[in-house]
């Protein structure tokens, strides 16, 4: 295999080359014009780091397309949204993997992505040769289903009957509207395919029924193409099992903080949004608090950053364990600093709580030498709550708190200020 990695990070390009050198033929570009430039008929597959240094990874996409470079496609990233990854699968992306991953996994990916992205190139070729697409199909892991233009299944391969747990007679001469399988998917694609113009192509997301009852996650991408005067719909449909894991597992590193594990700015912000709007229709009242580390820059100063790095993951971790219910929201505010959501607590209960945080950093004891306030780690809180959500905004309720933090770290620290707003 000819593969060309794309990726400005220096660092990170040499590390993939050294897991697929011994097995690969590897080339490496640095930006996305130069990736553009770099393609021959050699190329089997492309490696592409979704931050580009000249162009957004998507319009990257568009142009390698639009030349109808027909190359597969593995995206590399370490987070991404999921209207990213949907987007990037839409613009011709065949794969998604993490980086870091091992050398098996990543082969395993290409080889996928580059027989995927030759079956698709076979369907779409009105003059490609039977025989190939024959052999295509079956040496296809994915799942192949020829159908008739009223939803029966008139042909199916191996690969099919392996997965589904459906022999070849279960499923060829039913129809998708009336078999098991496709109980939660069938009418839908048929109706999608109907609408359809010939060689005109259709992807949904979906779920087969397996005939435990389970249900199997599947992306099926079909086509309505003409044989000998008679139109047919092929489809082929595609366990997306470890792809969901993936977005979700990439989802969750894109809300979490990467050094303390916890909830990061933007997962807070999500939330607080969500739990204001919450809050306001039920009229329930909603409290922040935001909590800083005292004499932080100190600590850094005289025990070194990495020391400074373990004390914000012990307070953090901390802080996690004293949250009493499911719904508190503990994340990092950005540096030193945590804030905590607390939904349906007034201020009584928020002040009760803040003094409670306060006493579980005490009981830790982290030593602190250069802290003029004590002799361990120690933090500052302000709080506020509201009842108020038509006339305050969230902004407002962070903004107050802030204003209470500011008092508790002037008037000595390790203390706790609230208001009302």
């Amino acid at each position: 295999m000819n593969l060309l990695i794309v990726d400005a990070n220096l660092a990170e390009r040499l590390a993939t080359r050294r897991l697929l050198e011994d097995s690969c033929a590897v080339r490496e570009a640095g930006s996305g014009r130069e990736a553009l430039a770099a393609q021959d008929a050699e190329t089997s597959c492309l490696l592409l780091e979704t931050t580009l240094p000249d162009m957004d990874c998507i319009d990257f996409l568009v142009q390698l397309r639009t030349l109808n470079l027909d190359l597969a496609v593995v995206l590399l990233c370490h987070s991404a949204s999921e209207d990213f990854l949907a987007r990037a699968r839409d613009c011709g992306a065949d794969d998604i993997q993490i980086k870091g991953v091992s050398a098996d996994a990543l082969l395993r990916s290409i080889r996928g992505a580059i027989k995927r992205r030759a079956l698709d190139i076979s369907l779409r070729r009105e003059q490609a040769r039977p025989e190939l697409i024959y052999r295509l199909i079956d040496e296809s892991s994915d799942l192949f289903f020829a159908l008739g233009s009223n939803g029966e299944i008139v042909e199916t391969n191996l690969a099919a009957e392996q997965a589904l747990g459906f022999s070849r007679q279960d499923l060829v001469g039913s129809r998708l509207n009336n078999h098991p399988l496709f109980d939660r998917i069938g009418s839908r694609l048929l109706e999608r395919l109907r609408e359809t113009v010939l060689n005109e192509s259709v992807r949904i997301d979906g779920e087969l029924v397996m005939p435990d009852g389970s249900m199997l996650p599947v992306e099926i991408n079909s086509m309505r193409v003409r044989v000998s005067n008679q139109d047919f719909l092929v489809a082929v449909a595609r366990n997306i099992s470890e792809r969901r894991a993936l977005e979700e597992h990439l989802r969750r590193l894109s809300l979490n903080d990467a050094l303390t594990g916890i909830a990061n700015r933007r997962a807070f912000e999500a939330r607080l949004a969500e739990e204001w709007r919450r809050a306001g229709r039920s009229g329930a009242p909603l409290s922040l608090l935001l909590i800083d580390v005292d004499h932080f820059k100190a600590y850094n100063d005289t025990l070194g950053h990495l020391a400074g790095d373990e004390a914000l993951r012990t307070v953090a971790t901390r802080l996690q364990a004293a949250l009493r219910r499911p719904e508190d929201l503990l994340a990092r505010y950005g540096g030193e600093e945590f804030a905590v959501l607390l939904p349906a607590t007034n201020t009584a209960g928020a002040t009760l709580f803040a003094h409670h945080l306060l006493s579980s950093l005490h009981r830790a004891a982290l030593p602190h030498p250069a802290s003029p306030t004590a002799e361990h780690v120690t933090v500052s809180i302000g709080g506020s709550s509201t009842e108020r959500f038509a006339e305050r905004s969230a902004s407002a309720l962070i903004a107050s708190a802030d204003a209470a933090l500011y008092r508790a770290k002037a008037g000595g620290r390790d203390r706790v200020e609230f208001n009302s707003l």
